[in-house]
């Protein structure tokens, strides 16, 4: 699991992989109910048994920040889709006694519990890092994400489960279920598209307390925006924590509490972002550069590649490096 969430795939795309295993999962949900499958069936069955966990994760990536280093939701998910193939794998056995019957069981009321707690979940991830300084835009993306899902899973779960025998919603409880899960689909392509397109903004951090600084602190930070404002290391290419924490002969534990705490960035690569961001902005903002390209804009202020640059300064500034250019020079035009 460590390899995974440390691979290059998982650390550049890591939205796009769980929206794909999520719209994965949830048509295999749609496909097992509507058709029969034969041998096929518990394949399906058990990608689409755990469609109630990618959405979740789907929700997690779309509000979380930090989403792509945490592993526990994915172990949950993965418990999802084990104790679903269980359950499709002894569908058909007949007996009422015995360990397996037991243990068939328990990996049921297991997943019924998990599946019922993600549903819960995914629309409280909308909220759990809300900051009040967030865009309207933003503001706007979670209410009206958090308000559709809760209420399909009102409908869905709440709804028909307290409906009375042989009524028109138990009769129809099937082809409800499908057309919330085909609304949970679209609301996710909508947060999918709206997340590729604005970042997620920077929720303020508590600052410590001052009295909690220590002596240490205060003189590594100094010696870290040294580093930063005088010697320029930000511009290299290739720079890493190691690297970083190498030049100030600290290790790599104690410029990372600094980084994160007394100087208030989320993490490493966001506080050299920054200080790239800014140089770049200098830049686009001086009628002597006008006809440099972005791109190697991107190079001299540190980045290896145009993506990485675009989405930091569209974080940073929220704008493109070509619309906030185009901007200022028509100003002091």
């Amino acid at each position: 699991m460590k390899r995974i969430l440390k691979s290059a795939a998982w650390e550049k795309w890591p939205l796009d992989i769980v929206a794909i295993a999520f719209f994965i999962s949830i048509s295999s949900y749609i496909l097992s109910t509507t058709f029969n499958w034969g041998s096929w069936g518990i394949i399906i069955g058990a990608a689409g048994s755990a469609s109630c966990g990618f959405s979740w994760l789907l929700a997690r990536a779309l509000f979380k920040p930090d989403f792509p280093k945490d592993a526990w939701p994915i172990y949950v998910v993965a418990l999802l889709v084990t104790t679903g193939v269980l359950i499709d794998a002894f569908a058909t056995k007949r007996a009422e006694t015995g360990i397996l019957f037991t243990g068939i069981r328990m990996a049921a009321s297991l997943h019924t519990l998990l599946s019922s707690a993600v549903l819960l979940l995914a629309p409280l991830e909308a909220w759990s890092n809300y900051s009040k300084d967030f865009p309207l835009s933003e503001k706007r993306f979670r209410l009206v994400y958090s308000s559709i899902y809760g209420g399909l899973m009102a409908i869905s779960v709440i709804w028909l489960s307290g409906v009375s025998d042989n009524s028109w919603a138990d009769r129809s409880s099937d082809t409800i279920k499908l057309l919330c899960a085909g609304i949970v689909i679209l609301l996710n392509v909508w947060g999918w598209r709206y997340r590729k397109k604005h970042l997620h903004p920077k929720a303020k951090r508590k600052q410590r307390v001052l009295t909690d600084v220590t002596e240490d602190e205060q003189v590594l930070s100094q010696r870290i925006l040294e580093q930063l404002n005088t010697q320029k290391l930000f511009l290299k290419h290739d720079l890493k924590l190691s690297g970083f924490a190498n030049a100030l002969g600290e290790s790599d534990h104690n410029v990372r509490n600094c980084i994160t705490g007394l100087l208030g960035f989320r993490n490493f690569n966001h506080m050299i972002n920054h200080y790239r961001i800014e140089v770049a902005k200098s830049m686009l903002n001086s009628e002597a550069s006008k006809d440099i390209s972005i791109l190697v804009i991107a190079f001299d202020c540190g980045f290896s590649s145009i993506g990485p640059f675009n989405r930091a300064f569209k974080e940073e500034t929220g704008e493109n490096p070509t619309s906030y250019r185009n901007k200022r020079l028509q100003d002091k035009n």
